[in-house]
């Protein structure tokens, strides 16, 4: 894991990287540090709620706007097969009055 990832906030891109004891600090040798990383990250969702069935078909991968603003609104109904605690996180995802 980079244990330490400089320049980010100040200029929106990373200058440095700090890995296995090592600094890095060319654009060819971050990337060759945090593709791996940042792949790990990518696929270590594959096998959770919203990226198998039943949630998958429902939202997608890029999305479905009229099931997001359900879940946002409260009235989304999970199909049935929706793991529990993707249930409760819907559940509790609903908008409250007064949020953007």
């Amino acid at each position: 894991m980079a244990k330490l990832i400089t320049g980010k906030l100040e200029s929106k891109k990373v200058t440095s990287v700090l890995y296995q004891g090592r600094m890095y600090d060319t654009k060819q040798c971050i990337d060759q540090v945090l593709l791996p990383i940042n792949e790990a990250k990518l696929w270590a969702s594959e096998d959770t709620a919203f990226r198998i069935p039943p949630l998958r078909q429902v939202f997608g991968d890029m999305g479905n706007q009229e099931a997001e603003d359900a879940v946002l609104a409260g009235t989304y109904q999970p199909p049935p097969g929706t793991p529990q605690g993707a249930q409760l996180f819907l559940q509790h995802a609903k908008k409250s009055p007064g949020d953007c």
